[in-house]
């Protein structure tokens, strides 16, 4: 791909605004939800199966967090192609193709693949790319809010 064709995806740095944006708005809602969520919060954790010999729960701070965020940012690129922190940064989500719209199963394809690119360190290794793995996977992009896009 050509540095010509790049020249409207997201950055690292304005990508890592974003999320730093992004996650200080998930903490700062996560308690308030909390709040909603204690009276199915045992001791141990959310409890997210159980019966008379398996209990499956969730440590409550951190997997709460990772959880709000998902569906923060599941939600949001669904519907309206940015986050918060996106707005602020001036970037949205499009499809691969440039069309606007994302929809739901893109938007579970984006962020599953970037946990998976994560866990499996290729993520890791190609942080400062522009066009991130994936994104090719899921047949997203993080783009500048300037950038055109076929309706």
């Amino acid at each position: 791909m050509s540095g010509a064709a790049e020249t409207g995806y997201a950055g690292f740095w304005r990508r890592a605004w974003a999320y730093a944006i992004d996650l200080l708005v998930v903490q700062t809602l996560a308690p308030a939800a909390g709040s909603f969520v204690k009276a199915q919060v045992a001791p141990g954790g959310l409890v997210l199966f159980s019966n008379a010999h398996t209990k499956i729960t969730v440590g409550n701070d951190n997997m709460l967090l990772f959880f709000a965020f998902a569906a923060y940012a599941i939600v949001l690129v669904a519907l309206t192609g940015q986050t918060l922190g996106m707005m602020v940064s001036d970037l949205r989500v499009v499809a691969a193709n440039r069309d606007a719209r994302v929809g739901f199963g893109r938007a579970i394809a984006r962020y599953a693949a970037f946990v998976a690119s994560l866990v499996v360190l290729v993520g890791w290794f190609s942080l400062f790319r522009r066009v991130q793995p994936y994104e090719k996977w899921s047949r997203t992009r993080l783009v500048s809010g300037s950038a055109p896009v076929r309706s």
